[in-house]
């Protein structure tokens, strides 16, 4: 679970996952899962 109003990028990794970076974490990477990135894209364009 992330809260939305701090995520700063999201680009693919590797095992065609895909991470995100927050505000304030800039370091560390959260992965998403091929089946999660679709909720968060569309999430995140609404």
């Amino acid at each position: 679970m992330i809260n939305l109003k701090y995520v700063v990028e999201v680009y693919p990794w590797i095992n065609n996952c895909s991470c995100v970076k927050l505000l304030g974490y800039e370091k560390e990477v959260l992965t998403v899962s091929r089946g999660l990135l679709k909720q968060l894209k569309e999430l995140l364009d609404a």
